[in-house]
């Protein structure tokens, strides 16, 4: 039997498949998924989750929809008054 330290974490599909290729990028001595659990969950390594964090925030901004106001009809009559 083998134990491991780790960290249980529940994400969507889309996020599981982008956390599972940061993963297998890594050189195999410094991954972090220490089990791939079901549809929903990982098994990480502790030591690993403020990188991840990172990680995780500069995707979700680079994939985050921002309106510019300067375009839009509310932001030409906030320019106006």
């Amino acid at each position: 039997m083998h134990v491991h330290k780790g960290v249980l974490i529940e994400c969507d599909a889309a996020i599981k498949q982008f956390l599972l290729h940061l993963d297998s990028q890594q050189p195999s001595e410094t991954r972090f998924i220490i089990a791939d659990v079901d549809e929903t969950h990982l098994f990480v390594d502790p030591p690993s989750l403020p990188m991840l964090q990172t990680k995780l925030d500069e995707m979700l901004d680079k994939n985050n929809f921002t309106p510019k106001l300067e375009n839009t009809p509310a932001a030409s009559a906030a320019k106006s008054s």
